[in-house]
């Protein structure tokens, strides 16, 4: 399973994910992490590119 996490200062979580450019990615199995990433949108592809 992979699980996405908002945090656009990439140390805490961010509240409202429209806005929001980065996600840090989990990946989980068995209730173990697995690995995680980073994952940074374009301003074109935020839901709110303003």
């Amino acid at each position: 399973m992979i699980i996405a996490v908002t945090s656009q200062n990439r140390k805490s979580i961010t509240g409202h994910a429209g806005k929001c450019r980065k996600f840090w990615l989990y990946e989980v199995d068995q209730q173990q992490v697995l690995g995680k990433q980073l994952l940074e949108l374009p301003l074109a592809q935020s839901y709110h590119d303003e």
